[in-house]
């Protein structure tokens, strides 16, 4: 399979339990829409402008839906290398050297990025493809736009909790 997005089977759960909201938004979306057009207290102005707005939702609900779906199709559950301390799983920090420099990345099935100084990393892009499942100490190279990088992985963070 090409382009495989690697998940552990929480992480399938959760993107089916996503996959499942966006349905239910679009459900919702269409009940609005008939309620609307039933609606006979809304002057026609009124009504058409509502009923074009939940177009504009449901089509891009309908968008993010053929996304994930297609996406699905390229999911691969693999938790038993998962929990290894060797290997490079989900929720991992690790420490990479690329092209020289070091950064600290983790390892998640999105990469919306919090507001710390770690490096949050996807399953499907470039470099989460490439150290998800990977060993401690392993140098993998890939080329973009005609340049070959090299990413080595130097360690992997310990969570610290915090206790107060």
């Amino acid at each position: 399979m090409e382009n495989e997005i690697y998940v552990s089977e929480k992480g399938y759960n959760e993107y089916l339990k996503s996959i499942n909201a966006v349905k239910e938004n679009m459900e919702r979306v269409e009940s609005l829409r008939e309620y609307v057009s039933d609606r006979m207290g809304l002057d026609e102005f009124t009504k058409q402008s509502f009923l074009e707005n939940l177009k504009s939702e449901g089509t891009s609900l309908s968008e993010e839906l053929e996304e994930k779906v297609t996406r699905l199709e390229r999911i691969v559950i693999n938790p038993e290398k998962e929990n290894s301390e060797d290997i490079v799983g989900l929720g991992d920090t690790v420490i990479l050297l690329i092209n020289g420099h070091t950064f600290d990345v983790k390892v998640s099935t999105n990469s919306s990025n919090d507001c710390s100084a770690t490096i949050v990393t996807d399953t499907s892009s470039i470099i989460g493809r490439r150290i998800y499942l990977r060993t401690i100490g392993d140098t993998i190279f890939y080329s973009t736009n005609g340049y070959t990088n090299a990413i080595t992985i130097l360690s992997k963070l310990k969570e610290q909790k915090l206790e107060l």
